[in-house]
């Protein structure tokens, strides 16, 4: 682009907006109104001033349906009650091998894992692998951390062993969780494993979004 013709476009942004800027705002529609009229009307559907926007735009819109939510609202979001939340890589860290030993260890992870995302309003229902045995521990945890909820989904076995062996014939994690979530009808599910939102997407059919990979599964 020329330095006379890029003159020439600044000029005639310049003076469309010096004209269109005060009618908007005797219209009491506001400047950003004016700007976006003056555009329209010095562009290809208008007088043609400028026949080219694509060289020259530097605003897109796009229209994104509702419900929606964005990175930056996620966790403050005012439908985060209709959810479904996992626990562990969503709410705090995930456990370690070390840690995940059915016993003193797992109970001290429990009681003083840092949390990784805590929600800025009350949520819908957490869905996650723990033992029901644990329940106490983990109701106190989010206790402590002020997350509020709904209701706490866990699994009804009384050890690891008998999970492992329970989730074989349960679709795994996964398939169970989908069963859970599909009765509960919640809209959007928060999951820590791409693998178990890949599940959960397909058999319940709703968005699942997948916070180790910081996408929809």
């Amino acid at each position: 682009m020329s330095h006379t013709h890029w003159l020439t476009l600044a000029l005639t942004y310049l003076a469309a907006a010096v004209i269109a800027v005060p009618v908007a705002r005797r219209l009491g529609v506001g400047a950003i109104i004016g700007y976006l009229g003056a555009g329209f009307a010095i562009g290809p559907w208008g007088l043609r001033l400028v026949t080219d926007p694509s060289q020259i735009v530097d605003i897109v819109f796009e229209d994104c349906r509702g419900p929606r939510a964005f990175g930056w609202n996620l966790w403050k979001h005012r439908r985060l009650p209709r959810w479904g939340f996992d626990f562990d890589g969503v709410l705090c860290r995930d456990n370690t091998k070390a840690e995940n030993d059915d016993g003193p260890r797992y109970v001290t992870f429990l009681r003083d894992v840092e949390p990784l995302f805590i929600p800025q309003r009350p949520i819908g229902h957490i869905v996650t692998g723990r033992l029901e045995k644990y329940r106490g521990e983990t109701e106190e945890w989010l206790a402590r951390h002020g997350i509020q909820f709904e209701a706490l989904h866990m699994t009804p076995f009384h050890s690891k062993a008998e999970r492992m062996s329970a989730m074989k014939f349960a679709g795994g994690r996964g398939g169970w969780k989908a069963r859970i979530v599909k009765d509960l009808g919640v809209e959007f599910f928060i999951e820590s494993c791409p693998k178990q939102g890949a599940i959960i997407a397909r058999e319940v059919g709703i968005p699942v979004w997948c916070t180790r990979t910081q996408a929809l599964a």
